[in-house]
């Protein structure tokens, strides 16, 4: 989304409820890599079974609900930090943590927002939570070098205030990042819209650095994945990331017109070869730091 003026945000920690029962994903003969089949699960359930999960909403805490049980599954210690939303009531960044997660020592972030906008959000952003999760349980099995933190942001699409606020959820999560969770980010991965296209896009911004794009090109080009060089405005939550000078890195397929935002954003359209190409990318881009 296009940026536009930051809201005020005072978020606060809230105790994590119990998860509720969802579908367990299926093992892998190699259970510590990507499995397209696990992430196309989570979508069908985010886009079918739950669907519309516009900020707020039932469908929002539903969500919510699926990533805290599955976050839990996988042996990750996971909170919730609570934010308001400019159109009234509040929504919820999702934290899974590794075991002896500490913010003070170099980690990564990896995730990507969970609510949808006028539609179910298969591709936006069903696909980039689904393929997050999926990366996770990877993890999991076969941690990266670094710890990686798993994020699941609410509110990043735009509200219907006058400001037209967007990216709520990700400016919350920051605002209240200590100084040496800060200094010690390494890179957040972001995960954002990746089931619709013909190639990988890893775009950086005109400002801040562009560490984490220029690694996200590189690693695609080793492992043979189509891949895009470019620049684009602050469209997404490492955006927010990258204005408050840490480094951040997006994997994107590019933009669907004729469907997402909209009732057309619907699962049978998510091609699982380009989930497949984003989840091995952001899974090889974490493990090479």
């Amino acid at each position: 989304m296009p940026p536009t003026a930051s809201t005020t945000i005072a978020p606060t920690v809230t105790a994590t409820p119990a998860p509720t029962p969802v579908p367990t994903p299926v093992p892998t003969p190699d259970a510590g890599a990507f499995s397209v089949a696990n992430a196309m699960t989570h979508d069908r359930y985010l886009a079918q079974t739950i669907g519309i999960r516009e900020t707020g909403t039932a469908g929002d805490r539903a969500t919510a609900a699926y990533i805290v049980s599955q976050l839990t599954s996988f042996g990750l210690h996971v909170t919730q930090q609570t934010f308001p939303i400019p159109k009234g009531g509040t929504s919820t960044n999702i934290m899974g943590a590794p075991p002896n997660f500490d913010v003070n020592k170099p980690y990564l972030i990896v995730g990507g927002h969970r609510d949808s906008l006028r539609g179910p959000g298969a591709n936006d952003n069903g696909t980039g939570t689904s393929v997050s999760l999926e990366v996770a349980r990877a993890l999991a099995v076969r941690p990266a070098r670094l710890p990686v933190l798993f994020v699941a942001f609410g509110a990043e699409e735009v509200e219907p205030d006058r400001n037209h606020s967007h990216h709520v959820g990700s400016k919350a999560y920051v605002a209240a990042m200590s100084d040496a969770a800060r200094r010690n980010l390494v890179a957040f991965v972001n995960i954002d819209m990746v089931g619709i296209g013909t190639r990988i896009h890893c775009p950086r911004m005109v400002t801040g650095t562009t560490e984490g794009a220029d690694r996200c090109t590189r690693l695609a080009r080793q492992l043979q994945i189509p891949v895009v060089e470019e620049v684009q405005p602050n469209y997404s939550d490492h955006g927010t990331f990258v204005l408050a000078n840490m480094d951040a890195a997006w994997i994107w397929a590019g933009d669907d017109l004729c469907c997402y935002h909209s009732p057309r954003d619907v699962f049978s359209r998510v091609q699982p070869q380009e989930v497949d190409r984003a989840g091995r990318l952001a899974l090889a881009l974490l493990r090479s730091y």
